[in-house]
């Protein structure tokens, strides 16, 4: 958490982790996935948080779970609010000036908790700061050893025309949370990811890999995502290359945005955050199953 605690300094908060002395020396656990929640959560608490401390907790529960709960000082989140919080886009400014931002955070902690079986909870009551806390099964172990893939996701078949024996997807998204859940869910689905940040690197990581599907986020800081989708569509025929499928990755689901990606050569849309049935149907329809996204 070495980027949470320049701000902290700054302004004089209190950062505190406490551990509990119960918690197992090592535990089976994606420290990447549970990493960018943790900085999600400590973040939006520091953003939001003028005066007093930042409070984290991580406490073994039975049945070889453990909670983790985030607690600031700040002036609360009204209730009217509340319920949605978790939501795309919601905006809670907590009384304080909104600061730069995608609204994603917390559907996106929201996800990626569910994907490790817990749910993500808010308490919060205003003036008198806010709380989230979840709990997710991590198993202690004795030694560090690989993450899983997803058995339970059923595979496809491949594409007719497909030429890896692990399916290749692009993925081009320079919002590091949306990227690190939706590379996770590729994954769980069998999937070897390569991801980018931007139009132009998607162009020249697909000239060499050849994938079984392109991702392309419409919004990117240098060429956007359609800008790379017509770049692509114009050497498949000026080389005469098979059609590699490309959905597009989009913040708002609007007439006019669709359009544009079915302009630049797009076959489907995902709306962020990509609940994961929509993706799935996606990967079925990509490897020619019956799905339909």
């Amino acid at each position: 958490m070495t980027r949470a605690r320049s701000p902290v300094l700054q302004r004089g908060l209190r950062l505190n982790w406490q551990l509990d002395e119960r918690l197992p020396e090592h535990v089976y656990a994606d420290p990447t996935r549970l990493g960018q929640i943790l900085a999600n959560l400590v973040g939006n608490a520091i953003k939001f948080t003028e005066h007093g401390s930042v409070d984290v907790h991580i406490t073994p529960q039975h049945d070889q779970r453990i909670s983790f709960r985030v607690a600031d000082t700040g002036p609360g989140i009204p209730e009217s609010i509340r319920a949605t919080i978790f939501e795309p886009f919601a905006r809670g400014d907590q009384g304080v000036p909104q600061t730069p931002g995608t609204g994603l955070g917390l559907a996106i902690c929201r996800e990626l908790v569910g994907l490790m079986g817990g749910r993500i909870d808010v308490e919060s009551a205003e003036g008198r700061g806010t709380t989230f806390s979840f709990t997710v099964e991590l198993p202690a172990c004795d030694a560090i050893v690989p993450a899983a893939v997803d058995t339970d996701r059923p595979r496809t078949p491949s594409r007719p025309g497909a030429h890896h024996d692990t399916p290749q997807a692009i993925l081009a998204e320079d919002e590091p949370t949306n990227a690190l859940l939706l590379s996770t869910l590729l994954e769980r689905a069998g999937w070897a990811v390569t991801t980018v940040t931007d139009g132009a690197e998607a162009v020249e990581a697909w000239q060499e890999a050849q994938p079984e599907l392109m991702i392309l986020d419409m919004q990117m800081p240098h060429t956007n995502g359609d800008q790379a989708a017509a770049r692509i569509r114009s050497l498949e025929q000026q080389h005469r290359v098979p059609r590699t499928p490309i959905v597009m990755l989009t913040a708002h689901a609007l007439d006019d945005v669709r359009e544009r990606a079915r302009q630049a050569g797009c076959d489907h849309y995902l709306t962020k955050p990509v609940a994961p049935e929509d993706l799935y149907s996606v990967l079925d329809w990509a490897q020619g199953g019956d799905g339909s996204p």
